[in-house]
């Protein structure tokens, strides 16, 4: 599966820390060192695949509980309308 991330959120890194800031809703979001992970995977090709794969090579979790990680912070991002799924 493929994600489209919104334009209007930008993230930043800082200190060590990803932080997103949707500028449509107003919101700011810090994300832990998972989710950064996934977040920069998916700002590189859109893959949600790369990021399970992003997860466990920088993690020391196994395919299985990465893609349920990685999926349930897909969900949030969908539901946020920081992301939206495609083909």
């Amino acid at each position: 599966m493929k994600l489209s991330l919104s334009p209007h959120v930008f993230a930043r890194e800082f200190q060590g820390e990803v932080v997103l800031l949707d500028l449509d809703g107003g919101a700011y979001f810090g994300l832990d060192p998972v989710a950064a992970a996934v977040w920069r995977a998916l700002e590189q090709t859109g893959s949600v695949e790369d990021a399970v794969a992003a997860v466990c090579a920088e993690f020391d979790v196994d395919e299985v509980r990465a893609r349920v990680d990685v999926g349930a912070f897909v969900d949030r991002l969908v539901t946020k309308g920081i992301a939206t799924r495609s083909a």
